[in-house]
């Protein structure tokens, strides 16, 4: 079993990820791929200096592997230059919502948190999430996994906007606070 308090991240992953741009050629990854490990480094990281046991970082981990791969039945979507469509939204939601029922199904998923932190980091601190949790009613994973997943998609480059800096999306975290 791995201790990933030792030095917060898997010892068979690159302890550091440069930046995600948007460009192939970090360790030869599709685009795709790089903003997956990216965003697994950020929510082990950012658990293990949260003091989170070793257990939940893992579920993290996991979690947010699931989160790269549910972008795929909606990867058209995701690369449309412009804003969605009330349909997009909607195929958006759903998709969503059937891998946070997966997880739910699976019981080692749902043993380790992992469904819990699939189905609740959609919720909004001020309570305007999907199931209306608000605060510490949302699960410290859930929020972590959230946290990580939005600025994950600030740094990186989309159909319709280049990657922000990251003392601009800190800044945008900072403004967001409180409420998302």
């Amino acid at each position: 079993e791995m201790d990933l308090r030792e030095d917060c991240i898997d010892p068979g992953r690159p302890k550091t990820y440069p930046q995600y741009r948007g460009r192939k050629g970090r360790a030869e990854m599709p685009d795709d791929q790089a903003e997956i490990e990216q965003l697994r480094s950020l929510v082990v990281r950012f658990a293990c200096t949260l003091g989170m046991a070793p257990e939940e970082a893992k579920a993290l981990d996991i979690a947010a592997s699931m989160l790269g791969v549910k972008r795929l039945p909606v990867m058209d979507i995701l690369k449309k230059d412009g804003p969605l469509s009330p349909e997009d939204r909607k195929r958006m939601e759903e998709n969503s919502g059937l891998w946070a029922e997966f997880a739910g199904k699976v019981d080692v998923l749902r043993e380790l948190g992992v469904a819990e932190c699939l189905e609740k980091y959609t919720e909004h601190w001020d309570g305007s999430g999907r199931a209306g949790l608000a605060g510490a009613e949302i699960p410290l994973g859930a929020r972590v996994l959230a946290l990580c997943y939005h600025y994950s998609g600030m740094i990186s480059d989309r159909a319709y906007r280049k990657a922000l800096t990251t003392k601009r999306a800190l800044a945008e975290l900072v403004r967001l606070s409180g409420t998302v």
